[in-house]
């Protein structure tokens, strides 16, 4: 083959590669400045679990049934039980980075998420904490907790503040690993 046609091929070899990494480049640089979610596309804010209610004061009338929920606010009776946008969890589903997908039933008992051998679900995940957060039963359903992780909990991508239940459909992340909240 003539020198003069390696040569070209050379070039255009090298164009394409010079190309590519500047594509490269820019797709890097656009997502790292891209805004973030509009307020539309974002989930509305998880409301927190309220602690129950203690003993009421000696003397004060005691209302029990259909009475007690109709004295609620409306923004009471949400916080305390569970959402129905989906059914009561049954599974969840985790999706580890490096790996198969873990089905793990929740069958009554509280599940530990975390990098931990001690935990129910070991996260094999730089970014997870050694106990990074907890499932557990909570007034007929089950609810979502941080146990004080370092990089937070994030449920349905918003971070975590408060314990939250769960309810079929949710995604919540611990680390880099995703959880799916199945029925």
């Amino acid at each position: 083959m003539p020198p003069i046609v390696l040569i070209a091929l050379q070039a255009l070899f090298l164009l394409l590669l010079y190309l590519f990494v500047a594509r490269a480049v820019r797709a890097v640089l656009r997502d790292l400045r891209a805004p973030a979610p509009s307020a539309r596309q974002q989930a509305p804010p998880r409301q927190p679990v309220q602690q129950r209610a203690t003993a009421p004061a000696p003397g004060a009338p005691r209302t029990g049934g259909a009475a007690a929920q109709r004295a609620r606010s409306p923004a009471q009776a949400a916080a305390t039980e569970p959402r129905r946008r989906g059914a009561t969890p049954r599974q969840l589903v985790v999706h580890h980075p490096d790996a198969k997908p873990q089905v793990v039933d929740l069958d009554g008992g509280e599940v530990r998420l975390g990098r931990s051998p001690t935990c129910q679900v070991t996260v094999r995940d730089s970014y997870a904490s050694d106990r990074h957060a907890r499932v557990f039963p909570h007034e007929g359903g089950w609810a979502l907790a941080d146990t004080g992780s370092t990089n937070g909990t994030y449920l349905n991508r918003q971070r975590l503040q408060d314990t939250a239940m769960l309810s079929s459909g949710d995604t919540f992340t611990v680390g880099k690993t995703v959880v799916e909240v199945r029925r």
